[in-house]
């Protein structure tokens, strides 16, 4: 019995999506990701410096921001980056890139054309 290529695609497809799924830098990434929604720590900064952020935005607008509003919004900035929940999630997300560039490089030379480059977003012109 012959397979469409359609079929054969949609197989080779799954296939792949479940080898991804598979690697441990995917399973990383998830719980880092759920690490940073859930963490009440890391919530609550975020919390902080979104009403910061706002606060500065409105500030800046209104011609009213001073050193202090900036010191504090780059504090909170801080905080948040050299958090453990956000390293780990800089991390595996450093990870899971390297592993979309491998699995880009492969597939790239099996078709023998930079298929992340084609299959991505153009820039201004529509060429």
């Amino acid at each position: 019995m012959n397979t469409s290529p359609t079929a054969e695609l949609a197989s080779a497809t799954s296939d792949f999506v479940a080898s991804v799924l598979d690697d441990p830098s995917v399973g990383t990434f998830r719980a880092a990701e759920q690490a940073m929604e859930t963490d009440p720590e890391f919530t609550e900064l975020r919390d902080r410096y979104n009403e910061h952020a706002e606060r500065f935005q409105q500030k800046q607008a209104d011609g009213t921001l001073e050193q202090d509003d900036i010191a504090a919004i780059r504090e909170l900035q801080n905080r948040i980056n050299s958090h453990p929940v956000a390293e780990r999630y800089i991390a595996a997300r450093e990870e899971i890139a390297a592993l979309v560039r491998d699995c880009n490089k492969e597939i790239s030379a099996v078709l023998g054309f930079d298929f992340g480059s084609a299959a991505g977003p153009r820039g201004g012109c529509s060429c």
